[in-house]
């Protein structure tokens, strides 16, 4: 019996696992995969890495690549960083076509191990 519960719970971690971002990613990497989780893929904008540390949620430590990347979703999140203001201008940070216009913005706080997260969401048309 005890072999069967340690077979279910290895089991389930490992089921766990393959749907959750691994710690020892690049950040980048884990935006990216945390926006495709999170948001079926409906929406192609271009990032670039520099922009992407500077605004994301999670940083980066010496990446000075411009070498650009791109991100699915139908949501972008960023980080705290962005400002109404900037969505507007966000062709400065996304290659995106000017055809593509953002239908709402809207904000949402979180708590993460005790620290205040704000998210900030534009929705694309």
């Amino acid at each position: 019996m005890r072999i069967i519960v340690l077979l279910l719970i290895f089991s389930s971690c490992a089921f766990a696992d393959s749907f959750t971002v691994k710690k020892n990613e690049k950040p980048i990497e884990k935006y990216e995969k945390l926006c495709l989780m999170q948001h079926p893929p409906t929406h192609k904008a271009m990032f670039y890495k520099s922009e992407l540390c500077k605004f994301g949620k999670e940083g980066c430590s010496g990446v000075s690549s411009k070498e650009p990347f791109e991100v699915l979703c139908n949501l972008e999140w960023v980080s705290k960083c962005y400002s109404m203001s900037a969505w507007q201008s966000r062709n400065q940070y996304f290659k995106l076509s000017p055809s593509v216009e953002v239908a709402n913005i809207s904000q949402r706080v979180t708590f993460s191990n005790g620290a205040k997260v704000t998210t900030i969401c534009a929705h694309y048309k």
